[in-house]
């Protein structure tokens, strides 16, 4: 057998092996002792022959060749069996060495688990001692109502014999139609009014609305667009995009909402002369809303070309309007109109 499948044997079945091995040992050892006997008895049978004599010496050294072979086997066997023992000690410590490592993690799941059940059950404990206050107020609160309940119905029932000592006047047939009438016309009345105050609401919101997105309402202040628009007058505006010559445009100007005159559009040429006559790409501009012409307030280089994306504004009242003839307002772009 070798010492791969010895290292495969459990302890039970080396014990066995070792005994059987035990066992044929003292077989040999009985066989040799018989031996030995039977050529003792013919050493001294053969005592007187020479032949005889040296054939048990032979057989003597026979006999010692096997004794020797004899315990050489059970060296071999003895150290198979130490072996074996050393291993089985091995497999022992080792078993050893598992088991306690076991017993510490089964020991720590254990305290991991008490730990967590106390926590557990002081969570249910808290749980329970809130329920019991809940149930407590809601008790208290149940005696206090079913304590109001009986002074109630301890009050009603005093007022009914009261009540019942007394004559009740019922009220007749026509006092109850007029009754039903009275209250179906105050239906009717919170109805009407209800309708009619959220229909003003709508009026108003649309009207806000319109005002504030497509036809915003201004209030002119100044004599800069007199005499078309004077000081005080209002007017109504119209959301628009394309704007033409003579079209009055509101835009933003800083914080104030200005009302002045088109007079070119993007890439046009405006030029003026002394007398306040308006060219625009060479030719004079016809302009019956006005009662004077000015040169009024004006710093530009001409004749001045309008940017693209802009215009060219001027007030009527071209003496004293402040408009696209100075740099200080310059030329109004199409997202402030």
């Amino acid at each position: 057998m070798t010492d791969r499948e010895l290292k495969h044997l459990n302890r039970a079945e080396l014990v066995d092996i070792i005994f059987e091995q035990q066992k044929r040992l003292e077989a040999l050892q009985q066989h040799a002792e018989q031996l030995e006997a039977s050529l003792q008895d013919r050493s001294i049978r053969l005592a007187s022959a020479g032949s005889i004599a040296e054939a048990a010496l032979s057989l003597n050294d026979v006999f010692s060749t096997a004794q020797a072979a004899a315990e050489q086997y059970l060296s071999a066997v003895q150290a198979m069996a130490s072996e074996c023992d050393q291993k089985i000690e091995a497999a022992e410590a080792k078993a050893q060495a598992i088991l306690d490592e076991a017993n510490q993690k089964a020991e720590v799941c254990r305290r991991q688990a008490e730990l967590e059940a106390r926590q557990t059950v002081e969570a249910a404990n808290a749980e329970a001692e809130k329920a019991w206050i809940v149930f407590q107020e809601k008790s208290d609160e149940l005696i206090r109502l079913h304590n109001e309940l009986n002074a109630l119905k301890t009050r009603m029932q005093r007022t009914m014999s009261k009540r019942k000592k007394r004559p009740v006047d019922l009220p007749s047939m026509e006092q109850i139609i007029r009754e039903r009438e009275r209250l179906r016309y105050r239906r009717r009345y919170s109805r009407t009014l209800k309708s009619t105050v959220a229909v003003l609401v709508v009026v108003a919101a649309a009207a806000v609305l319109v005002a504030t997105l497509w036809m915003p309402v201004l209030r002119i202040y100044g004599t800069s667009m007199s005499p078309t628009l004077t000081d005080g007058q209002i007017v109504v505006t119209l959301k628009g995009s394309k704007f033409e010559p003579g079209e009055l445009v509101a835009f933003y100007y800083g914080n104030k909402l200005l009302i002045k005159r088109v007079i070119a559009g993007p890439a046009d040429w405006v030029d003026l002369d002394e007398s306040g006559s308006v060219f625009v790409n060479g030719d004079l501009l016809d302009e019956p809303y006005l009662t004077a012409k000015a040169f009024g307030e004006t710093n530009i280089e001409l004749p001045y070309q309008v940017p693209d994306g802009r215009y060219f504004v001027m007030g009527d009242n071209r003496a004293t309007s402040v408009d696209s003839r100075t740099t200080a307002l310059g030329c109004v772009a199409d997202d402030q109109i």
